[in-house]
């Protein structure tokens, strides 16, 4: 078994967890079948190469709540703060205008990493959740930045 949480690290921001099911549903509690495929792995920590292959799908049953449109195993420390670990699955949400604060999935050049997201007056500043990390500061002179989505729930295997 297993918990799915929010970005915060609980599944609603009061810290409790919630079981799954192992099936995604539809609106009608009906299964849907596969699930959302998990990408690779992606980096919380130095960015990371992200793998092109669809590692296997993630099927968990509160995720027709969530609309993750794909999912990512972290690897790295620098989101420990934020409650998401290393070997966790990150649901993710497309959406390439992430709003100030929100943790994202972004590509740097070819290589892939979650942080959380900030605009600053001419840069985008990608910010770790660990003091023992330095954030990423992007400006024109940097590698292109296009953002792939928003952690809308992380997935932690408990035992």
């Amino acid at each position: 078994g297993g918990a799915l949480l929010g970005p915060g690290g609980s599944a609603d921001g009061r810290g409790r967890s919630v079981r799954d099911r192992g099936r995604r549903l539809d609106g009608r509690g009906r299964s849907t079948g596969r699930g959302v495929p998990i990408l690779g792995r992606v980096a919380a920590g130095g960015p990371l190469l992200a793998a092109e292959n669809i590692e296997g799908h993630f099927d968990a049953g509160r995720l027709a709540r969530l609309g993750g449109d794909f999912a990512l195993r972290i690897q790295g420390e620098s989101m420990r703060g934020a409650g998401i670990l290393p070997g966790d699955i990150v649901l993710v949400r497309s959406d390439p205008e992430p709003g100030d604060g929100e943790i994202v999935v972004a590509l740097i050049g070819d290589e892939a990493t979650v942080k959380r997201f900030r605009r600053e007056p001419g840069r985008v500043v990608l910010q770790p959740e660990n003091p023992d990390y330095a954030p990423l500061v992007l400006d024109e002179s940097s590698p292109p930045l296009r953002i792939l989505g928003r952690v809308v729930g992380v997935y932690r295997e408990l035992a």
